[in-house]
């Protein structure tokens, strides 16, 4: 009796270590291999618009893992794994137990909004301590406050410290704690990191939006939200937002740049600039 069971430890033992083998060799690496990121809390409301606990599964045995078990945690890409005819990628917590979730390709992996690589959390922490200028508070998905202080555009608000939490599909899901230079009030602005990205909204600005140099006129555009010939593409960014995408262009005038917006109607409308400065609009 004992040798057969000895016989049957022996077998489970080796074939245990041949599948782990096996899943190790196929792991693929990947463009984002050897990275670290951290799965955020989530927000009650956003907890209820999809199932979060039917994203992971454990590798060994392809069950599902819970959100509460896997956020505040930090996770390591391993790679991508194929299994019949399905692409998964593979990531490792902290105790070495690996989890999968399924992508459409090498190149396009589709991380949940509520993860966050390290090299984004550190430069989010970086500007603790920093100014910056408030611009999207009308925005709940991006700037809250329990404060009865009207926090206002453009204002001016020290950065204390930031919250990891994620409320909405896209975006990062960091968040700025920020407090009034004029009242000891705080509220919450989404991380934005750098400025001016296509297809991307500022919620704030790393440096003043107007400058005392900013012609007056200008100024009066930007407060209102209009455009006008021979504004900088960064008045007409912060007037009007990040565009859509942004286009190279060459002319007899030199290099220059266009910047596509979306109407409502579904319809674009070109910004053309050259040398900074915006010289015609296509609707």
């Amino acid at each position: 009796m004992k040798i057969k069971i000895f016989y049957i430890f022996s077998f489970l033992f080796v074939t245990s270590c041949f599948n782990k083998n096996i899943t190790s060799i196929n792991i693929v690496e990947t463009y984002l291999s050897g990275k670290f990121f951290t799965i955020t809390r989530l927000d009650d409301n956003f907890k209820k618009t999809k199932n979060f606990n039917k994203i992971w599964k454990n590798l060994s045995n392809d069950k599902f893992i819970p959100h509460f078990r896997l956020q505040n945690r930090t996770y390591e890409v391993i790679g991508a794994l194929e299994e019949y005819k399905n692409l998964f990628i593979v990531i490792e917590d902290d105790k070495g137990e690996r989890l999968k979730k399924e992508i459409p390709s090498y190149r396009v992996i589709d991380w949940p909004s509520y993860i966050v690589f390290e090299e984004v959390l550190k430069e989010a922490e970086n500007i603790i301590g920093d100014t910056v200028w408030l611009n999207s508070i009308m925005e709940l998905e991006h700037f809250y406050t329990l404060s009865e202080y009207d926090f206002s555009r453009f204002e001016p608000v020290k950065v204390k410290g930031i919250t990891l939490i994620q409320n909405f599909d896209s975006d990062y899901p960091i968040w700025l704690e920020v407090e009034s230079f004029k009242e000891s009030q705080k509220a919450f602005v989404r991380y934005n990191g750098k400025e001016g990205k296509p297809g991307f909204i500022d919620h704030y600005f790393s440096t003043s939006p107007i400058l005392k140099t900013t012609n007056k006129k200008f100024r009066r555009n930007i407060l209102n939200r209009k455009v006008e010939i021979g504004m900088s593409e960064r008045e007409c960014r912060i007037s009007v937002g990040n565009p859509s995408s942004i286009n190279n262009t060459a002319s007899r005038h030199g290099i220059g740049k266009q910047y596509v917006y979306k109407k409502n109607n579904g319809k674009n409308i070109y910004y053309q600039f050259e040398y900074g400065k915006l010289v015609h609009i296509n609707e």
